[in-house]
């Protein structure tokens, strides 16, 4: 086989056609999908309904991973590279509050962050390059990710070796829809999109006694209160004023009584910041704020860190060129590369970790309920510009060329 690269070109009016000859079906999915949500490492159902779907394309479709992933690839004319596409597949542990004829059935969980949108996306982006081989060389993987919503499912897949295993990942991207950002509009930026997740949780150990003789007693919850306070100073005074750090207490438990001092004190909380090598000194810091202040209070602790997902990270090269894609596919004013970047997590973190590429946004408009509201609802008004810049990625990066 000579295997030689010959550019291809395509019309962006084909990639168009067969994403709006598909998208009525896509849709439905996606309302199936909102009706029937399951939460992270459970999504049985749902991991079903996709193999079901990939089923009738007869692609490659590899055995699970951690039971409820799927992946794949699209084999293109000829070797080349390896790009992959990805979507997360779970559920919020939220109860639902809209009216919707595809409201979901199951109680207390409901998709409130746009993961039905992100498989129906990715879904249709399949079928259309399935049609397309003879215009790319190299492969399209394909990952359906269970447990984004702080599983780390991402993280799981990637050690278990996504991106090595055959054929090898080159390079990754992935989308999300994104309130505040306008409807079927695009953006990303260089660098940190989206911040590093640590949780800890702090354990004060004093001494219980009378409300009235708080000097017979070792008060865990003015030790609390102390920590709560000296804990910002890591932002105000440890971190450099034009990085984003956020140290939140979200959680303070102690006592039950209007005259008792209690033993201990249980605080929970979350570190967020943008750069990756950053987390040894804050968890240090913590740490060391705690034991200071629970040593001059005469008290005692435990601290147990939990580094849940890294920063998302993005290529600037490929940043350039996905807005170079979009900016073709759709117009100049529907790519922005000023996205204001979250303290949110992300755990396509861990794959772009390992892979250069990109994770970029699609507006869901302006006044769109918020990420894990209990109103929100994906658009499915962007379900075809969304899939139609999945494809063009892809074939672009495999060198095809996209023309008028």
């Amino acid at each position: 086989m000579d295997n030689r690269k010959i550019k291809k070109e395509i019309s962006k009016k084909i990639i168009h056609d067969l994403a709006g000859s598909i998208i009525d079906e896509i849709i439905q999915i996606r309302r199936k999908l909102h009706s029937k949500p399951e939460i992270a490492f459970k999504e049985y159902e749902t991991a079903a309904f996709i193999r079901n779907y990939l089923g009738k394309l007869n692609l490659n479709i590899s055995k699970p991973y951690i039971e409820t992933d799927t992946v794949g690839f699209i084999k293109g004319k000829g070797d080349g590279k390896t790009v992959l596409l990805r979507a997360d597949i779970d559920a919020l542990s939220i109860e639902e509050k809209t009216s919707l004829e595809w409201k979901s059935c199951n109680k207390g969980c409901a998709h409130l962050c746009g993961h039905d949108g992100h498989i129906a996306i990715l879904l249709g982006a399949i079928t259309v390059l399935s049609q397309l081989t003879e215009y790319f060389q190299g492969n399209i993987k394909f990952v359906f990710q269970p447990a984004e919503e702080g599983g780390g499912g991402g993280k799981v897949l990637v050690e278990k070796g996504i991106l090595d295993d055959h054929p090898r990942v080159d390079e990754v991207y992935a989308l999300h829809g994104w309130p505040g950002v306008k409807t079927g509009h695009f953006e990303t930026c260089n660098g940190a999109m989206m911040a590093a997740i640590n949780d800890f949780v702090i354990e004060i150990k004093g001494k219980g006694g009378h409300a009235a003789m708080p000097n017979l007693a070792i008060d865990p919850i003015v030790t609390a209160a102390y920590i709560v306070t000296a804990l910002q100073t890591i932002v105000s005074r440890n971190a450099d004023p034009i990085d984003a750090v956020v140290i939140t207490i979200t959680s303070l438990n102690g006592g039950s009584s209007h005259n008792a001092i209690p033993d201990s004190v249980a605080m929970k909380g979350t570190l967020r910041y943008f750069k990756k090598e950053k987390q040894e000194f804050f968890r240090n810091r913590i740490e060391e704020i705690v034991k200071g202040i629970c040593s001059a209070n005469n008290a005692d602790y435990t601290f147990e860190f939990d580094p849940r997902y890294i920063p998302t990270v993005n290529n600037n090269d490929k940043v350039s060129f996905v807005g170079k894609v979009i900016k073709n596919l759709f117009g100049e004013d529907f790519w922005s590369d000023s996205a204001v970047p979250t303290m949110g997590g992300e755990d396509f973190s861990f794959y772009l970790d390992k892979r250069p590429g990109v994770f970029y946004r699609v507006g869901l408009g302006y006044d769109h309920p918020s990420l894990h509201n209990s109103l929100f609802d994906f658009d499915d008004n962007i379900l075809k510009s969304s899939i139609i810049s999945m494809c063009g990625i892809a074939l672009s990066a495999l060198d095809c060329d996209i023309i008028n």
